[in-house]
């Protein structure tokens, strides 16, 4: 961006520092504030019109990387209360000529051809800093361009999965270059896909880091907007399963993350009900969750869906929303037990050790300590799936845990 900028001097304030500029020197600046070339200076002596920089090739060519036409380049040139009406039009003139687009079109293009170098592993120490660094540097600087933008966040994602790599990344800058590519270009499935990959590819120690730089919110848009998308889905359904875990579930719920995520359960189960069993691990979002209509979401994806992963996931959900007596009525009300004594009794037998476990904690959530309840559980066959799962040969230790507790209050019904 163009500002009036002068000797700062110490001590004073941002706008006081502005308010003393000199009115005649004008220095071009990047978003981070720092100076692109100490040569583009000139006082107004030197200066006898706007058209005299204007027709500076080299100044409107950081112009032109710094805002470029689709930027609202014309703001930009705006760099005082001093600035002549009439220097506008040919501002805008020699932005929006061809030949000025067609250059920087084609400089992007060869940035394009880079990035596949700049994302390659091969490099190690301040070489592989250094690439990061001029990745994250071009995508901003061709941030109007979406093919630059979704082969950058590929390169990073791809970047991301070491866990070494990633702290660079997150260091220079990549993860809220990523957010500010998603955010420039939500109709572009490409970027949306390639940017929540980044960003579920950056685990570990970094949710913090992408809490701070928005991008629950980023993710949260680009599934809503792109919900016909399969890999939006699945890496934006990951992506928030891992800030939840790191504990930012409130985020998620400011963000409507909720209702993005029982969207998603319906054409892609497997990934939504990751992310939902993660979030109702918190008592609050359970309540949330139920209150939103998540239960009947969660049981038409289990009827429509008869994998035994999709029922294991499922059942986990439903064990995870029975926190207290009136998700645990609603679920049944809804036909949450039968689901779960169906998926127990459709997938016995080796090899689904973990539904069985699944579907005895959630049973017997359920049957905590409604009487009622215990009963229901008793009348739809509940009962038998359990014994069956609890005397299995491969049955976990949880599985039989939590067995013979719920045949203990079973038997007393």
């Amino acid at each position: 961006r163009t500002h009036p900028v002068g000797k700062q001097k110490r001590g004073k304030t941002k706008q006081e520092q502005v308010a003393s500029y000199p009115r005649g020197e004008i220095y071009i600046l990047v978003p981070e504030r720092r100076l692109l070339h100490p040569q583009l200076r000139w006082p107004r002596d030197a200066m006898s019109s706007m058209r005299d920089v204007l027709q500076n090739k080299d100044l409107l060519k950081v112009i032109l990387r710094a805002n470029p036409p689709e930027q609202d380049s014309i703001r930009a040139l705006h760099c005082a209360k001093w600035v002549r009406k009439d220097w506008f039009p040919l501002a805008k003139g020699v932005l929006e000529d061809p030949a000025w687009r067609e250059s920087f079109d084609k400089e992007a293009e060869f940035f394009l051809r880079q990035v596949p170098l700049l994302g390659i592993l091969n490099a190690v120490g301040d070489e592989m800093q250094d690439n990061i660094t001029r990745l994250v540097s071009g995508m901003r600087t061709y941030r109007a361009h979406p093919r630059v933008q979704e082969a950058g966040c590929k390169a990073l994602a791809e970047l991301a999965h070491h866990p070494n790599v990633a702290a660079a990344i997150v260091d220079a800058g990549g993860l809220a270059v990523v957010v500010e590519a998603m955010s420039a270009h939500e109709a572009q499935a490409g970027v949306q896909e390639q940017g929540c990959r980044a960003l579920q590819s950056t685990f570990g120690d970094f949710e913090a880091a992408i809490a701070a730089a928005r991008g629950i919110a980023a993710v949260v848009t680009a599934m809503k907007t792109h919900q016909g998308c399969p890999f939006v889905q699945q890496y934006g359904c990951k992506t928030l399963e891992n800030v939840a875990n790191a504990g930012f579930v409130a985020s998620i719920m400011g963000a409507d993350g909720i209702c993005a995520v029982l969207t998603a359960i319906t054409a892609h189960p497997e990934h939504g009900f990751r992310a939902l069993q993660e979030l109702a691990r918190d008592y609050t979002t359970a309540v949330a969750i139920v209150a939103v209509g998540g239960i009947p979401v969660a049981l038409t994806a289990m009827e429509t869906h008869k994998s035994a992963h999709v029922q294991q996931l499922g059942c986990a959900v439903l064990e995870n929303l029975a926190c207290n007596n009136a998700n645990q009525t609603a679920i049944a009300s809804a036909g949450g037990i039968a689901a779960v004594v169906t998926a127990m009794r459709t997938h016995a037998g080796q090899g689904h050790e973990g539904l069985q476990e699944m579907g005895c904690r959630a049973l017997g959530n359920l049957g905590w300590s409604d009487l009622a309840l215990q009963k229901r559980i008793k009348d739809e066959g509940g009962e038998g799936v359990v014994k069956a799962a609890v005397t299995a040969a491969g049955a976990t230790a949880k599985c039989v845990d939590s067995g013979y507790r719920l045949l203990g209050k079973l038997a007393r019904v």
